[in-house]
């Protein structure tokens, strides 16, 4: 399985509907793509001091990377990942992404 980690930096006059808006379109993909398994979004509560201004974010699990290829060169992921990164600071300075894959630890 593969985990998509998208942390966001969104411009102050951006509201807070409209990145829902792109969440709610990039989560309309799982009927369209098969092995995309899941999808959850929410606001950064900042207990930590080291958010450095990323305030929202979502994680979208894959099947394995071909799953995760074809969401990335999905045609309407790529509108919607342009709309998304309009609206962070910097551009795409406001937007991390973090893949990877699962893998089991050796206990300790």
């Amino acid at each position: 399985m593969i985990t998509h980690v998208v942390l966001l930096q969104p411009m102050a006059d951006v509201p807070f509907q409209t990145i829902d808006d792109l969440f709610r379109d990039i989560e309309s993909l799982r009927d369209e793509i098969p092995g995309f398994l899941s999808m959850e979004r929410g606001e950064n509560l900042k207990l930590e001091p080291y958010h450095h201004g990323f305030s929202i974010g979502f994680i979208a699990r894959f099947e394995n990377r071909e799953s995760l290829d074809t969401y990335q060169n999905h045609p309407d992921h790529k509108e919607t990942g342009r709309s998304l990164i309009a609206c962070c600071e910097g551009g795409t300075r406001g937007i991390l992404v973090f893949d990877y894959e699962h893998a089991s630890l050796e206990p300790l």
